[in-house]
């Protein structure tokens, strides 16, 4: 049975080709895992690598998929309205093909909102956007196959736990899963 992975900001910003170790699993990224990387592209050294590599990794998995056509301007609304359908159908249900495996990577850009998390959790902070976010994909869409949050981060693991959602923690030559 296929499963899903949603990967927090570190599996990436530690091994920026995780992305292509999954085999023939669902990959997703939520929203703020994206701008966290955005946020530390510009870092100086290995962390600041990694995150533009990443970033590049997941362009070149969509590929032109999500880029403006051309003739973008001159699209009316409702045509510019289906294109929207067509790319969030892509990204949430669709997903994109990781080389030549049966994996595929899917995008989760909502899901933040405090009413997902127990009272207390500030939904300002990073991590508690990640967990509301696998907390809002497996009480909807995902309800059948949750997705397992991948972390190696001790504090959001555990945060993870508490708040309902699945977690594990990997190393590097560990993510052939």
């Amino acid at each position: 049975m296929v499963k899903n992975y949603l990967l927090d900001t570190n599996i990436l910003m530690s091994n920026p080709n995780a992305l292509f170790n999954f085999e023939d699993n669902h990959i997703w990224l939520c929203g703020t895992v994206l701008q966290e990387l955005d946020k530390h592209k510009n870092d100086v050294g290995e962390r600041g690598y990694n995150a533009r590599e990443s970033i590049r990794n997941i362009k070149n998995i969509v590929g032109d998929a999500l880029d403006t056509p051309k003739n973008y301007k001159s699209m009316t609304d409702d045509e510019k309205a289906k294109l929207m359908d067509e790319r969030l159908n892509l990204v949430r249900k669709v997903g994109f093909e990781i080389n030549d495996s049966k994996g595929r990577l899917f995008f989760e850009p909502d899901g933040v909102d405090a009413a997902n998390l127990p009272k207390g959790y500030d939904i300002n902070l990073p991590d508690n956007r990640i967990i509301s976010s696998c907390m809002h994909m497996n009480n909807s869409y995902l309800r059948d196959n949750p997705v397992t949050l991948l972390t190696n981060d001790a504090s959001l693991f555990v945060n993870a736990l508490v708040c309902g959602v699945n977690a594990d923690s990997i190393r590097n030559e560990e993510v052939e899963y």
